[in-house]
């Protein structure tokens, strides 16, 4: 997999034109040489793609198919969806590889030069922030130009990172299929396996699979107890993910006695990023709880711990939980200063369910206020990125808004 982009200047300012058609050339073969991978994992040669794809709205001829693989043509997307037919992988999975293998080239031409440390740390740096694109740009570099004096283990690391990373972007369908890939291979390491597990289960439960994700959850803690060492990290994430789909579920009150065990097992951690991401998966089961006052102190605790360190997506995370807080307690100024603070923070890095959750309230408050103008801008933006959210209290209202169907 590979990443899209931050927002950057226009590739053409940097090195001209003929740089953005070089970028985009490598691109176009990456995602070509995706699609032979999974042709040639399927055992199926040129001419039978070529004959199995008879009947569909355009046909793929061997020669064109082999362009493609080369580089040097793209699919058009009925052709795209015949490719996803005949090879068995999820379209939408096809088209995010398609998406992010043609945008990492806008990004690519401004890592060029850095060394593997400088890589990896300003990596390890964009995912603690938040700024997915960037961190998926950083992790494709060192696999591309440093795996010759990397070990399997630390490929694998970055490879699994890289999916994560893909997971923060919301492109659930990608990250879910190298999860299971990274799962698959038999040199991954007991702590990767457990990691790509947690990951795994957050794929499945923002997707909507919350058995699948439960049994991941099960086997990564079986998993975990047969490691002598493992790190504080991965074992709150663990208990994060585990309350997240619980909460989910609508087991509040469980996914409550689960972040309390936590803490209990966590006592006298140091603040930490995944001590922070824990405290806003508790707060989100508090609010279910309609424990509100609880949920806004653990929330004012995370903030004021992140401050200056950079942790761009918890704090939008943070304040628009906040929002939604305020809302529930009628306290609509408050709801509105939250939910705007937030999405100043999420809309750069396209934390897209995050800027739906602020839009959906602050169309609530210009409801409660008989504000058109804020009615008809914020429900504009809801339309847009509805396609885009996973299942939500405020996704389903807002569809059965627009459906007619009085929530």
């Amino acid at each position: 997999m590979t990443p899209g982009p931050r927002h950057v200047p226009p590739l053409e300012a940097a090195c001209g034109g003929r740089g953005v058609q070089k970028a985009f050339s490598i691109e176009n073969r990456r995602f070509g040489r995706y699609l032979r991978s999974v042709r040639e994992s399927r055992r199926l040669s040129l001419d039978a793609v070529e004959e199995m794809s008879t009947g569909y709205p355009e046909r793929i001829t061997k020669s064109h198919l082999s362009r493609i693989e080369n580089g040097q043509a793209v699919p058009t997307f009925p052709r795209m969806f015949a490719l996803s037919e005949i090879y068995g992988v999820p379209v939408s999975s096809m088209a995010e590889r398609f998406e992010i293998d043609l945008k990492h080239g806008m990004l690519s031409a401004t890592i060029q030069g850095k060394s593997r440390e400088e890589a990896e740390e300003e990596a390890r740096k964009a995912r603690r922030a938040g700024h997915y694109r960037e961190a998926v740009g950083l992790y494709e570099y060192l696999m591309d130009r440093c795996a010759e004096q990397a070990t399997l283990e630390t490929l694998l690391g970055w490879r699994l990172r890289r999916a994560y990373c893909l997971l923060g972007l919301e492109r659930y369908s990608a990250a879910k299929e190298e999860f299971e890939y990274l799962l698959n291979n038999k040199e991954l390491s007991q702590i990767q396996r457990v990691q790509a597990l947690e990951c795994l289960a957050r794929c499945c439960r923002r997707t909507g699979r919350f058995t699948i994700a439960l049994m991941a959850i099960e086997q990564a803690r079986k998993e975990s107890r047969e490691l002598d060492d493992l790190p504080s990290g991965t074992a709150i994430t663990l208990f994060s993910v585990h309350g997240e789909v619980l909460s989910a579920l609508g087991r509040a009150d469980e996914a409550c006695s689960v972040f309390d065990e936590a803490f209990t097992a966590l006592e006298g951690a140091s603040e930490s990023f995944n001590l922070a991401h824990l405290r806003i998966s508790h707060s989100s089961a508090l609010i279910q709880a309609d424990r509100l006052d609880e949920a806004k102190r653990a929330l004012e605790r995370v903030l004021s711990a992140n401050k200056d360190r950079g942790f761009d997506r918890l704090d939008a995370i943070a304040l628009a939980n906040l929002g939604l807080i305020s809302f529930k307690q009628n306290q609509l100024e408050n709801t509105e200063a939250y939910c705007i603070r937030s999405n100043q923070i999420a809309r750069p890095h396209e934390y897209i369910s995050v800027v739906f959750q602020n839009c959906f309230y602050l169309w609530r408050v210009s409801e409660a206020r008989n504000d058109r103008a804020g009615v008809v801008s914020n429900e504009k933006t809801l339309k847009t990125l509805l396609r885009r959210v996973g299942d939500s209290e405020e996704a389903e209202i807002f569809r059965a808004h627009l459906s007619g169907v009085k929530a």
